[in-house]
């Protein structure tokens, strides 16, 4: 038995472009696509859709927390429009930190957004857990794996998570992709230096040291070997609750 699909979100964090074509690169050779979360403007997003891939929106208002001036002006619908005019398609968001709230839910939907990925359900305590739909109308996917985690001393990339029946939905960064980090050490040691990739591939973890890289290569390469389809994350829907 395999599960139902395997869908790959990646979340862009204003990686370089070279960072971003590594990872999509590997992607295109194993001939799996994702759903990107979209940072920022860059060349790379047209070879990212030109590949088959899908655009979400990632936006950040974490300074939403820190700043404002106390009267609910805040900048999220500006934060949010900024981004739609990058990627006018996108129909699914994930904000950076997993920042959410209902009254952003509702400004979603009211911006044509129809997906919402801001829940994390940690695989290997509740299992694959099948989308809802909220109060906003939102369609609320959650992932049970993220690499940020992992290397904050989570569980690799669980492989059993493709015998189980649903769609397995994970989460991961090109920067730690790039490095293949093992642990917070390795990205902390990269800090100011995000946009010298040479830099940054003198402190790649080699093929084979257990890092995000080598976790999700021997994900794919089971999802291969077991012919379990990509899924996009736009085309998942709430299950019926089985009597």
């Amino acid at each position: 038995m395999s599960c139902d699909g395997v869908c790959i979100t990646i979340d862009m964090d204003w990686a370089h472009d070279d960072v971003l074509r590594y990872t999509l690169q590997d992607l295109i050779r194993r001939n799996l696509t994702a759903t990107w979360f979209v940072t920022h403007d860059t060349p790379l997003i047209r070879e990212i859709r030109d590949a088959g891939h899908e655009l979400g929106l990632h936006p950040n208002f974490n300074h939403l927390l820190e700043t404002g001036d106390g009267n609910g002006n805040g900048c999220a619908v500006d934060i949010l429009l900024h981004l739609l005019a990058i990627a006018p398609q996108a129909k699914c968001v994930r904000s950076h930190s997993l920042f959410q709230s209902s009254r952003l839910a509702i400004l979603f939907a009211d911006h044509g957004l129809s997906h919402d990925a801001n829940t994390y359900l940690p695989f290997e305590q509740v299992g694959l857990v099948s989308p809802w739909r909220g109060p906003a109308g939102l369609v609320h996917v959650p992932h049970g794996w993220e690499d940020d985690i992992f290397i904050l001393g989570g569980r690799p990339a669980p492989r059993d998570a493709l015998a189980l029946d649903g769609v397995f939905v994970l989460d991961f960064h090109p920067i730690h992709f790039f490095l293949n980090s093992r642990n917070d050490d390795d990205y902390n040691a990269c800090r100011g230096h995000w946009d010298d990739v040479g830099f940054l591939a003198g402190y790649a973890r080699k093929r084979g040291t257990g890092g995000v890289a080598d976790q999700l290569r021997e994900l794919f390469d089971d999802q291969i070997e077991q012919g379990v389809e990509c899924v996009r994350l736009v085309d998942l829907r709430p299950q019926k609750v089985r009597q």
